[in-house]
């Protein structure tokens, strides 16, 4: 599957980031479009986003309280730029997958475009400051936690998937250790 954007024009240095970044967008579209109610709204525990609130998630975070932004941050202390709270299971409720899906690839986008617009080279990845929540923070400490973030709900999503055929697995549940997934 190829990248979601082009990276053509991304130095080198930052393309280990945005190849992963770039397709989270296919990769959802591929496991979450079509998929029936029982899939979307399943939950691996109860205390977890359906594959559905993921989604939600995934685009408030890009679009409310950004990973650009939070590097904007790194590199000028002094950035600030407000967002707003929204409830995921709100706004799951409100959109189908299919108009989330299309919001998350455009926000997407814009946050990739917002990326490559920072110039950032090799060198301002070292660039850190001091987070009163966090601590000492890092440009690629956010370039990274911005693609865990995207793969712990990946992950999420699937384990719901999962966990809807549990019981049903017979002898092999010991191999797939299901029952565990928290």
């Amino acid at each position: 599957m190829p990248p979601f954007v082009s990276t053509a024009n991304i130095p080198a240095d930052l393309s280990r980031f945005t190849e992963a970044l770039s397709r989270t967008p296919g990769i959802l579209r591929a496991v979450l479009e079509g998929q029936p109610d029982a899939w979307l709204d399943s939950r691996h525990a109860e205390d977890v986003f359906s594959p559905r609130e993921a989604l939600a998630h995934l685009i408030i975070v890009e679009r409310e309280w950004g990973w650009v932004f939070r590097i904007k941050r790194v590199l000028d202390p002094s950035y600030s730029e407000d967002g707003q709270d929204f409830a995921e299971a709100d706004y799951a409720a409100q959109h189908t997958i299919a108009e989330m899906l299309l919001e998350f690839e455009a926000v997407r986008r814009s946050s990739l475009s917002s990326l490559m617009a920072l110039g950032l080279r090799e060198e301002d990845l070292s660039v850190s400051t001091h987070d009163p929540e966090f601590g000492v923070e890092s440009v690629e400490n956010q370039l990274a936690g911005w693609i865990g973030h995207d793969l712990y709900h990946l992950g999420q999503i699937f384990k719901s998937y999962a966990s809807l055929y549990a019981d049903d697995i017979g002898p092999y549940q010991q191999h797939l250790n299901l029952p565990h997934f928290n």
